[in-house]
């Protein structure tokens, strides 16, 4: 076989090889990363929540404080009865009454609705930190594994890249700048054998005459209609 055929088919290999290898390494990083959003979504819970219950508890103390100012203005109005003698005023006394009565009863319906909520927001704030105490345990587990995994695949980029560099070391310059381009201009696939008399590249016929001349593997031969490099697997 031809040397510098010789070297592209390996070159070819090894470079499809680093290929798939590159391609499950970004999937294994595109699942740490998904790993990364369930677990940031889990913590946005946690914190919404917390945020809710920070909310509700300032306004529940809120009301409170307006229940005790009624309360008080309450008392004042009621200590004046006594010595009202007018009975215009005193009616008008009973109804302001009534009214501070009315807005204080409101006033705690409206707590002890805050109380539940609260009560509710609670049970959620529990419910979601205990799932985010999973999720956290959970995601540092698969990450240990796949901090193995990318590790491995690393290690294995590492020891094909040092043959790929050793595979193009000898080649020509112009060889190897061709191998290049057409890899850049043909999906990473710049050298493919023959097939059923056609192209495995882009499947166009090649006559019988080159056909022979590729069967012989002593020359680069390219396809008429791809470009690519040629290549009869014996």
């Amino acid at each position: 076989m031809n040397e510098h055929l010789e070297l592209l088919i390996t070159l070819q290999d090894l470079d499809r090889e680093l290929d798939c290898l590159g391609e499950k390494k970004a999937g294994i990083l595109r699942e740490i990363e998904s790993l990364g959003e369930n677990l940031g979504n889990a913590q946005r819970k946690v914190e919404r929540i917390k945020a809710r219950r920070v909310e509700r508890t300032k306004e529940r103390k809120k009301k409170e404080l307006e229940i005790e100012s009624s309360k008080e203005a309450l008392e004042k109005v009621q200590a004046k009865l006594p010595a009202i003698n007018n009975n215009r005023e005193y009616t008008a006394l009973l109804k302001e009454i009534e009214t501070d009565k009315a807005k204080i009863s409101s006033l705690e319906d409206i707590v002890l609705d805050l109380m539940e909520l609260l009560e509710e927001e609670d049970t959620r704030l529990k419910e979601s930190q205990n799932l985010l105490a999973q999720v956290e345990e959970e995601h540092q587990k698969e990450k240990a594994k796949k901090k193995i995994e990318i590790d491995r695949l690393d290690g294995v980029l590492e020891e094909k890249t040092k043959r790929r560099e050793k595979t193009a070391a000898p080649m020509e310059k112009r060889l190897y700048q061709n191998y290049t381009r057409l890899r850049q201009a043909r999906k990473g696939l710049a050298v493919v054998p023959v097939s059923n008399g056609a192209c495995r590249g882009c499947h166009i016929s090649i006559p019988l005459q080159t056909i022979n001349e590729i069967r012989k593997n002593e020359e680069i031969i390219t396809c008429a209609g791809c470009s690519r490099i040629l290549h009869w697997v014996l």
